[in-house]
């Protein structure tokens, strides 16, 4: 069976008394990208199922989520339309 992608969001909230350029890491590495892959892979998903998982390497705020996964997209599959949500 041919494999399709199917975008996802995981939405959520972050609590601070700091401003959001603050908070957020600007050095991660590929490493922990693949860490942070594999956790929700293990996590959200069934393990019955083959799946692979490939998140952005940045956040948005909700209003940008759209074209991050475009981004995301494009980045992933060039310029082939393999996206169903």
């Amino acid at each position: 069976m041919e494999k399709k992608a199917y975008a996802f969001v995981l939405p959520g909230f972050f609590v601070t008394d700091h401003s959001p350029e603050e908070v957020f890491k600007e050095d991660i590495k590929p490493e922990e990208l693949e860490k942070i892959q594999e956790l929700i892979k293990k996590v959200i998903f069934r393990d019955d199922i083959d799946i692979d998982i490939v998140i952005a390497p940045f956040l948005v705020p909700p209003d940008q989520a759209h074209d991050a996964l475009e981004q995301l997209g494009q980045a992933v599959f060039g310029g082939e339309e393999q996206s169903n949500g």
